[in-house]
């Protein structure tokens, strides 16, 4: 998914194991808590097999308990994994390898591309249901889903990953699930601000390094993260829902980027761009580069709007944070 709320690009290959841990630990955590948290409120008899569910794009009935389900974006198969839920097929990534989606959701197999879903395939897996985005109430083959399992699509409400979340577990039958997992992040950002607060309310700023640009963005998930950690920003930076955007920034402009710490990612076939400017004296002129304070973070990571990619983004704000000192 781009930035804009369409498909677009997404996740690059993550090798490390962290989040693929992650996902068993938090099931672990979800089953401790109880299982069986309750659906969306439609359909509610125990007594059927089948319930009928609200979504972005209408309402259709659904297995009570799913136990086939394809995801057609990455943040709601992993989402829905994380929720306890068995998750038999997913898409690759639109510029990740398919090892990146394997290490995530082992037990899925690849059904195409998250730009361009193989149907066929898809019919072949015989799932009992199938979950994908809508953007902007659109969603693409929807019908010819529809025809193969019971489909139903979450709005994509970029930075509202929250809302996201629900959605998807309303779906299949996790709402309380997935409220624990919000609180247990709520919890933690509180104790984020709190150091964070302590330390003065340092600047940050995020670098994106993409293939022909270097890019910084206003008003999306990222910078309401770092906002919401009690981060400040730049002069003419920050978390402006009002006005989002991502904006290119040339080796001149380099000056206004500088902030107390410096988060800099770079995306697969972006390294010579990142080492041009890094070549660059205003580059090494960069106070926060001069002082040590650049944190480099996995540009998938920063793109996901999945529960456990978000923990790990609050991972890398948390090592930012002691570059203070």
């Amino acid at each position: 998914m781009n930035k804009t709320g369409g498909p677009g690009p997404s996740l690059p290959a993550i090798e490390d194991t962290t989040r693929r841990d992650f996902l068993v630990g938090g099931a672990a955590v979800l089953l401790l808590g109880g299982c069986g948290g309750s659906g969306d409120g439609d359909g509610e008899n125990p007594s059927v097999q089948t319930r009928t569910v609200r979504h972005a794009l209408g309402t259709t009935e659904v297995p009570r308990q799913p136990r086939r389900v394809i995801a057609l974006d990455p943040s709601s198969g992993i989402n829905l994994k994380t929720l306890g839920v068995e998750v038999i097929g997913a898409v690759k990534p639109n510029i990740a390898s398919p090892a990146a989606v394997r290490s995530l959701l082992p037990e899925a197999e690849l059904v195409g591309t998250e730009s361009a879903p193989n149907l066929e395939k898809i019919a072949t897996l015989r799932p009992d249901m199938i979950v994908m985005p809508s953007y902007e109430g659109e969603a693409a083959n929807y019908d010819q889903l529809s025809e193969i399992a019971p489909t139903v699509a979450y709005r994509f409400l970029n930075p509202q990953w929250e809302k996201m979340l629900r959605q998807q577990a309303s779906f299949v039958g996790r709402v309380d699930e997935a409220e624990r997992l919000i609180s247990r992040h709520q919890k933690r950002l509180q104790s984020l601000r709190g150091r964070v607060e302590a330390a003065g309310r340092p600047t940050i700023n995020y670098l994106r390094f993409y293939a022909e640009r270097l890019g910084v963005c206003v008003g999306y998930l990222e910078t309401r993260l770092m906002s919401e950690a009690g981060f400040r920003f730049p002069e003419g930076y920050g978390h402006n829902t009002e006005s989002p955007r991502c904006t290119s920034e040339s080796l001149e402009q380099l000056p206004r980027l500088d902030a107390d710490i410096l988060l800099v990612g770079v995306d697969p076939g972006a390294e010579d761009l990142a080492r041009r400017y890094r070549e660059s004296p205003l580059w090494r002129r960069l106070g926060a580069i001069r002082e040590g304070r650049v944190l480099e973070v996995n540009t998938g990571v920063w793109l996901s709007f999945d529960y456990p990619g978000i923990q790990m983004m609050l991972d890398d704000l948390e090592r930012a944070l002691g570059l203070l000192g």
